[in-house]
This record gives C-alpha cells, structure tokens and sequence, in this order.
C-alpha cells in the first residue's frame, strides 16, 4: 500500500496538532463506557474519563478523515458533471395559444 506523508519541523509539531484538536473539538474527556448509574458517582465509577485518543492520533486521524471526505467530493463533483452531459432533452414544448 502507497504511504503520503508530510514534515512538520519538530518545534511546530505542538502548534499542529493544537490547532487540530481545537478547530475539530478533541474533547479532554469522554464519557465513560462502563459507567454504572445503578452506583453512586465516585472516583470508582467516574461518569466520565480522560479521552483515550492522544491528541497526535486525533489530529492523524482528522487529517486522513479530511483526505477521505475531499476525494469523496471531488469524485461525487465529477460524476455530477458527467450525469449532466448524458441528459438528452430531445424535444420541445410549444406555448399551444
């Protein structure tokens, strides 16, 4: 399988991945899945938890999700295009007055 990558210089990689957890909304905690409220709320059953994706694989993964969606766009963009070109209207209405 092909590889892209890119370089960030290592003193700009915090910037990088703090602007992408902020603009994409990384939250710093989740809910947590095995939360029973069937048991009083405490430090053993914690409604929620540290979010256990990293800010780095979040950021990854932002970045492969908006890879994906623009060649989505792109590809949906040109099949539009090309369903236009294939419609005949080979006819024409007349005003009957």
């Amino acid at each position: 399988m092909a590889q892209f990558s890119i370089e960030i210089p290592d003193g700009e990689i915090n910037r990088v991945v703090d602007a992408m957890c902020a603009i994409y909304g990384r939250p710093d905690s989740v809910d947590n899945p095995s939360f029973d409220d069937s048991i009083p709320e405490g430090e053993l059953n914690p409604r929620v938890v540290p979010n256990p994706e990293t800010r780095g694989k979040f950021a990854n993964r932002k970045v492969r999700e908006f890879l994906t969606e623009n060649v989505h766009a792109y590809e949906t963009q040109l099949a539009a295009e090309a369903a236009r070109e294939e419609v005949q209207v080979d006819f024409t209405i007349s005003d009957p007055s």
